[in-house]
């Protein structure tokens, strides 16, 4: 059966965990430190094998769980270690995540977001 490229179950996102590869800017407004964050992938199917479409910071450490929105546009990941919940931006056509929109820290060690 054949489904189009832009479902989002043709793309794989994997969270990396205890992997901090990447200081990035603290999310929160007016806070002009770094931080430092662990890493979510993107994979895709690519003639039976899985391809790396994007490495992208994941808003914090220790990512434990991430889910997709029902319209596919926004993932969430559930950062357990920095207490965070980030919510990054998603091209439904490409799978391709970008630009972080949202966060709530101070939730505790997030284990699931629902």
């Amino acid at each position: 059966m054949w489904f189009p490229r832009k479902w989002s179950f043709l793309f794989i996102y994997t969270s990396n965990r205890n992997t901090p590869k990447y200081d990035i800017s603290a999310l929160s407004p007016g806070n002009p430190s770094t931080e430092v964050s662990d890493s979510l992938s993107v994979l895709a199917p690519q003639d039976g094998t899985l391809g790396v479409l994007q490495y992208q910071p994941a808003g914090g450490i220790w990512p434990r769980h991430i889910k997709l929105n029902k319209a596919g546009g926004l993932l969430a990941a559930s950062l357990q270690n920095t207490h965070r919940v980030a919510i990054l931006e998603r091209d439904v056509e490409t799978g391709l995540l970008g630009d972080f929109v949202a966060h709530d820290d101070g939730v505790g060690k997030t284990l699931v977001t629902v």
